[in-house]
């Protein structure tokens, strides 16, 4: 009677994994967000605006838009304090489970990043549905509500089409955003102070449906917006912090009149501390490489001691991008290029004494040498290939 009863109970635990999903939503009960939105809200609260998934107008696999005519996401909003307040009391109103386990964009008015972004970034890190990889953008001149209500017509859709429009940004521009993830461990880093892309809502002219660019670079002390770089400073941070590939940077010929543009598919930042004259030195040096792109006037450079002027040249225009990115954060009080944390690896104990003061006093106050090296690794001529290290075809 025993063993009966013992293999009853094992073949009922048996079968409870064939049981299959018995707590499970369908797609019509799902509110999929891609997008999320922050504006300053009513009574000190925040302006949640999300970017929900409408399943019915999102393309087939290899379609190019909607065949039903309905909008690709539906946008939904809420006052609240935090993200999942927000969540929830749209949930309730849309009898949808909101699920932000798929979340691609979070995009801050300017106002919000300048008040802090700690309660926000403090529920994104703590969420353990939230997937840290969607980025950070900074709203100029507007409000996030704006490009998500506009934000219907977008293919395929909104969050999608925000990051598809960064990752083109980032490889033709020196433009960098930063993921939620890179932003949160940085926050807390005095001597690598967090920065990310700016985006501009636009109104459609001319027939045309842009909605916005990406436009800008923001850059933080610790959760709060400092300011803006400028377009020399924005080329500086990319090279200090390596982001480089396939850049294309024009630069003032060696002659009188002259011009060229090259093509920087790399750049190797090193930040080290030097004692000069008893006081202590910051130093910057960026190697880049790059290729020609092209030549006004057009000059033979089948030698190697042809190209040297051309180096040179851009070598000079680098350090003035690089002193302006230093320059610029300098008066910001936020160490993006990592200077201190370049201090921090090499000499730590110097560092435990500069922390404290860092951002607002040590940094702005330290000297500065800034070195660029440029090699050109191609000319585009396929009749005198070069090898400009060695000389040699």
């Amino acid at each position: 009677m025993r063993r009966r009863a013992v293999l009853s109970l094992l073949i009922l635990l048996l079968g409870l994994p064939l049981a299959g999903c018995w707590h499970t939503l369908g797609v019509d009960q799902r509110g999929l967000i891609s997008v999320v939105g922050v504006d300053p809200g009513p009574h000190g609260l925040y302006h949640f605006t999300f970017g929900v998934l409408n399943p019915p107008g999102l393309p087939a696999p290899g379609g190019k838009g909607s065949t039903s005519g309905a909008p690709t996401t539906l946008p939904h909003s809420a006052d609240a304090t935090d993200i999942d307040q927000a969540v929830h009391a749209a949930s309730a109103q849309m009898h949808l489970h909101f699920d932000l386990a798929h979340l691609q964009v979070l995009v801050v008015s300017e106002e919000v990043a300048r008040q802090g972004l700690m309660p926000i970034l403090d529920f994104v890190a703590r969420s353990p549905t939230i997937i840290e990889t969607g980025h950070l953008l900074v709203v100029r001149g507007g409000r996030a509500e704006s490009l998500l209500e506009g934000g219907a017509a977008l293919s395929p859709y909104e969050g999608k089409a925000i990051e598809d429009t960064e990752a083109w940004t980032e490889m033709q521009t020196p433009l960098r955003a930063l993921r939620l993830f890179q932003v949160i461990s940085r926050v807390p880093m005095l001597g690598n102070a967090p920065f990310t892309a700016g985006i501009r809502v636009t109104e459609p002219a001319g027939g045309k449906e842009e909605m916005f660019r990406i436009e800008g670079q923001a850059v933080f002390a610790g959760d709060k917006l400092a300011g803006w770089l400028s377009q020399d400073a924005t080329y500086g941070l990319a090279l200090a912090r390596g982001h480089v590939a396939h850049l294309a940077v024009s630069f003032p010929g060696p002659t009188p009149g002259g011009a060229f543009t090259l093509d920087l598919i790399g750049a190797r930042p090193q930040e080290a501390v030097r004692t000069i004259g008893g006081r202590p030195v910051l130093e910057l040096t960026v190697a880049a490489r790059g290729r020609l792109a092209s030549l006004h006037p057009e000059v033979p450079l089948g030698r190697p001691a042809d190209i040297v002027p051309y180096q040179t040249a851009a070598a000079t225009r680098l350090v003035r991008f690089l002193t302006q990115a230093v320059k610029e954060t300098k008066a910001l009080k936020a160490d993006a290029i990592g200077f201190g944390e370049a201090v921090r690896i090499d000499q730590p104990q110097l560092w435990r004494r500069w922390r404290p003061d860092w951002p607002g006093k040590i940094y702005p106050e330290l000297p500065v040498v800034v070195h660029a090296k440029v090699t050109i690794i191609g000319t585009g001529d396929k009749g005198t290939p070069i090898n400009p290290q060695t000389g040699q075809d």
